[in-house]
């Protein structure tokens, strides 16, 4: 599901701090510190550390295949896609050619992430590895280069509102005041 940042900041409140919206009241004070600043604030960190830890389940990626870039050959024959800066976290790619999604390694030193280094240890299309390698996508088999789908999770862009997407269960684990 897609929220608004004020959307997401009002239910950050409500789950966190059990306050519900007043739309039939305003109350403006000048002094002191600003509560819904540092309730946003606190819900961005979740909502960061929600992405780079939660299980699938929770997450709403975004499909990115149509505005990523094609993919590079690389000399050991693999490819490579970089990721948009935004990018916290790939949860799924497939290339064409595939039978199935491939598992995403995230530590490249991995024993898995380096048999994929030797085209004699390398994964093929029945089980294909993508290593995440910093803002790089290293995918093995590489036959045939069209991506077929690319999830990811994306941030909302530092210093903007954004849009938050997450599957509503993601709500519950918003810790509460006295936790």
């Amino acid at each position: 599901m897609v929220y608004s940042y004020d959307e997401m900041v009002e239910l950050w409140l409500l789950h966190r701090y059990h306050e519900t919206a007043r739309t039939d009241a305003q109350v403006v004070r000048a002094d002191g510190i600003d509560l819904r600043r540092l309730a946003a604030d606190e819900m961005r960190s979740w909502f960061m550390n929600l992405l780079d830890t939660a299980s699938r389940e929770l997450l709403d990626p975004d499909d990115i295949s149509d505005v990523a870039p094609v993919p590079e050959r690389l000399a050991d024959g693999r490819l490579a896609i970089t990721l948009p800066e935004s990018c916290r976290r790939v949860v799924g790619v497939r290339l064409a050619g595939w039978e199935r999604s491939a598992t995403i390694l995230t530590d490249r030193e991995s024993a898995a992430a380096r048999r994929q280094c030797s085209p004699m240890s390398r994964a093929g299309s029945h089980c294909p590895v993508a290593v995440v390698d910093g803002r790089r996508l290293i995918m093995s088999p590489s036959e045939p280069p069209e991506v077929e789908q690319l999830l990811v999770c994306l941030a909302p862009a530092e210093g903007t509102r954004g849009v938050y997407r997450l599957d509503p269960r993601a709500l519950s684990t918003i810790p509460q005041i006295n936790d």
